[in-house]
């Protein structure tokens, strides 16, 4: 019995140290003004966007060590539903936006990363 223990003590302070690597790995590596993005396609109807768009945010307040991070949310022919759902999302949250494959072009070509 005291085996298993120790294995699954062993387990869970490997994946602590092995996360606490990783961060500090994106804070040294990271320069002071570089921007992240995490471009999610989304077509047709989605009944989980909310939570999709959730989890973007976690990750992305995981990712942001290592600088701003940008969620873009790509419409590739949304339903009204989901659509007005991202809208109040991008009302609460700054750093989402929601584009159309047209304007996520223009954005990477007219806007300083």
């Amino acid at each position: 019995m005291e085996f298993v223990v120790v294995a699954i003590l062993c387990f869970f302070a490997l994946i602590g140290i092995l996360t606490a690597v990783s961060w500090v790995e994106m804070c040294v590596c990271a320069s002071e003004n570089r921007k992240n993005y995490l471009i999610i396609p989304v077509g047709a109807e989605c009944r989980d966007i909310d939570l999709v768009i959730t989890g973007a945010v976690v990750q992305a307040k995981h990712i942001s060590a290592a600088g701003d991070t940008q969620i873009i949310i790509l419409d590739l022919g949304i339903d009204e539903q989901s659509k007005n759902v991202v809208k109040i999302k991008t009302t609460k949250y700054e750093n989402i936006s929601l584009l159309t494959p047209e304007q996520l072009k223009n954005y990477f070509l007219y806007s300083k990363i």
